[in-house]
């Protein structure tokens, strides 16, 4: 298996185990918290690597201005708006289910990988992204009902039944997340063409989410001093946070070896490596039905023949 396989698996495996330190960050941390946290971690633990390479692609000319902009324009689409809506699915459904939704990521993914980018596209391929989609509608069709946490003061019984929707909960937050997702990826793809360097795309694409997040809680009047953390909520996201920022640098690597569409479709392993983990540790807040069992194995052989093809 060649590096770069192992690189979109281990992405999938990072984002995954990820998921469930981020919902037992939210029990108490309200999600722009989360997402700022996230960011400030990835800020500071990779711009010891990040800043050099981006002053010696300043230095270069002509500057790849280009590339630059597409790594933050990847951040504001899949780490802002993406992570917001995923991290909300997640709240409201579980890890497992809520990183299921965005097994539709490489479907979305690989289409415009293909279709405006030019990468190849085989009967294997085809074959496995029809199995992701058919795993996805399985997972979401069956649904457990999910475990729900009201406003404070408000009763359980009371909000649920007030809290009347004709979707599926949680899906129109999944859908979300898989189109901001996806973009993201393609964007990281057209960044690391002109520029290929994965510690700084991955930094940038932090920096500006520290940015766009720290406005949102200046403005708000909720930016977080240390003091106002749960220190719980705290342990889970210093774990959660080393997971995405590693998960996001392998994912950068695995697309300059095999390209987006390729390591897109393995790192969708991510909801398999947060049912692993959920079980383990989490069981009695993850309800996963056994017909849902057919979705996983459509998306695990749906996986497997893209990589195949």
């Amino acid at each position: 298996m060649a590096f770069s396989d192992l690189a979109g698996l281990a992405t999938g495996l990072c984002l995954g185990a990820s998921s469930l330190y981020l919902r037992i960050a939210m029990r108490s941390e309200p999600i722009a918290k989360v997402i700022w946290f996230v960011a400030v971690f990835g800020v500071a633990t990779l711009g010891p690597w990040a800043i050099p390479s981006l002053l010696a692609a300043l230095s270069k000319e002509p500057v790849a201005w280009s590339g630059l902009l597409l790594f933050l324009a990847a951040g504001l689409s899949g780490q802002v708006i993406g992570r917001a809506f995923l991290y909300s699915c997640i709240a409201q459904i579980g890890p497992s289910l809520g990183t299921a939704y965005k097994n539709a990521v490489p479907l979305i993914t690989a289409l415009f990988a293909w279709t405006v980018l030019g990468e190849r596209v085989t009967a294997p391929a085809a074959f496995g992204i029809g199995a992701v989609v058919a795993g996805i509608f399985v997972i979401a069709l069956f649904q457990a009902r999910p475990s729900y946490r009201p406003a404070p003061g408000v009763p359980v019984a009371a909000a649920r039944e007030g809290a009347f929707v004709k979707l599926p909960p949680g899906l129109a937050l999944g859908i979300g997340a898989v189109l901001f997702y996806a973009a993201s990826d393609l964007l990281r793809k057209g960044g690391m063409d002109v520029l290929p360097s994965p510690i700084l795309g991955a930094w940038l694409g932090n920096l500006l989410t520290f940015a766009v997040i720290s406005a949102h809680l200046v403005v708000t009047k909720r930016l977080p001093g240390l003091a106002s953390w749960n220190r719980g909520a705290l342990g889970a996201l210093l774990v959660a946070s080393a997971f995405i920022t590693a998960g996001y640098v392998l994912f950068l690597v695995g697309v300059a070896a095999a390209g987006v569409a390729v390591t897109s479709a393995l790192a969708a392993v991510e909801p398999l490596a947060a049912l692993a983990v959920g079980k383990a540790f989490y069981r009695d807040q993850e309800p996963i039905t056994p017909r849902q069992i057919p979705g996983v194995v459509l998306v695990v052989a749906g996986v497997a023949l893209i990589l195949a093809g």
